[in-house]
């Protein structure tokens, strides 16, 4: 079991030395992830200080030693350690998941995720993995970014347009980002680590879900190695932001997301969780046959909102007759991005506005 530690502040000397004697990187050689899981930059954690969150690393063998801190600038944190006097960490198809608690004393901001673990002395970075808030705040706002398509080569300069983009988010202060697929436009290795370098430019967590440009030129439903995982990590996931959860809903395919019954039985299984106070949910795209399922399930259990891309186009509607209500952004292309803002828990009260980056 992982001993779950005081906060134990480091110098930034010490850190930064010890994870370069340990040979630590981001991710692997060729961009894909390494030992860590999630977190990630793709997929990150926001955490109360004081609260605790889950660490997934991946593990073919039973854990001996691990270590877990996080970093930024000249702060750095111990959050756990495993030690070998203790029984191992064992892994369950393929990964150990352990819970960390961050102590109150953890100043708010944007941290780095370090991991070392044994056998094998494997250690790996998550840049950007983890935002640590002193209290959750009433009023919130997050911006959606949609169908970026890195690897287009219309208009050029597609690097510079969404670095600009970044650029405005990060002054405007919003919590967090959306983005909503189509991160590359042919789902190349090139593409994804270009993608991922140029996310680094947010100075906030970066939520993404792969749209259908983000599937590999031979991929099928179920393939267990597709290239989004890959480079992104998962592609169904949840997480909450105070009182209110997001969910993540991996629209790729050619078929509705409720055509898998793998993924119908996921999101069944997040529905008959406890509700939250206001739910949200974001994907690629949503097709119309599935309004019927969506506007009866999710106004339900408190999900009020869906967010998506796909279409290149910017809009406002409502459906069914408890409302659910649907925000779609125009692609990134043109420097496009929405601008959401959430008070209290009512969705019909959310302020929202489509705006393009200046030059």
């Amino acid at each position: 079991m992982m001993r779950r530690l005081p906060c134990l502040r480091i110098s930034c000397c010490v850190v930064l030395v010890a994870i370069a004697s340990l040979g630590a990187s981001a991710r692997n050689l060729d961009g894909t992830l390494g030992l860590i899981m999630r977190p990630l930059s793709t997929v990150p954690t926001i955490v109360k200080a004081g609260d605790s969150f889950e660490v997934t690393i991946c593990a073919d063998r039973p854990v001996e030693e691990m270590r877990v801190l996080l970093y930024q600038g000249s702060d750095a944190t111990m959050l756990a350690t495993h030690s070998r006097q203790e029984p191992p960490l064992e892994p369950k198809e393929g990964l150990v998941t352990v819970p960390v608690t961050v102590a109150g004393t953890v100043r708010p901001g944007l941290y780095n995720l370090y991991v070392r673990a044994d056998p094998g002395r494997r250690s790996d970075t998550a840049e950007r993995a983890v935002k640590v808030v002193a209290e959750w705040p009433d009023t919130y706002s997050f911006a959606h970014v949609t169908d970026v398509h890195i690897g287009r080569q219309d208009p050029p300069l597609r690097d510079q347009v969404f670095k600009r983009t970044a650029s405005e988010i990060n002054r405007l202060g919003v919590d967090f980002v959306l983005i909503t697929g189509d991160l590359t436009d042919q789902s190349t290795p090139e593409q994804y680590r270009l993608f991922l370098q140029l996310l680094d430019h947010f100075d906030v967590p970066t939520f993404v879900t792969p749209g259908n440009h983000d599937r590999g030129e031979n991929a099928r439903f179920g393939a267990p190695d597709s290239i989004y995982e890959r480079y992104c990590g998962l592609a169904n996931y949840a997480f909450d932001f105070g009182r209110h959860r997001y969910l993540c809903l991996d629209t790729r395919w050619e078929d509705e997301f409720l055509v898998f019954p793998a993924y119908r039985a996921w999101l069944e299984a997040q529905l008959q969780r406890p509700d939250p106070a206001l739910g949200v949910v974001f994907s690629h795209r949503i097709s119309d046959a599935e309004y019927p399922y969506y506007e009866e399930k999710l106004p339900a259990h408190n999900y009020r909102l869906y967010v998506y891309g796909h279409t290149h186009d910017d809009g406002i509607e409502w459906i069914g007759p408890r409302r659910l209500m649907l925000v779609n952004t125009s692609q990134e292309l043109m420097s496009t991005y929405s601008v959401l803002t959430i008070a209290g828990d009512d969705a019909a009260a959310m302020r929202h506005y489509h705006r393009a980056a200046s030059d």
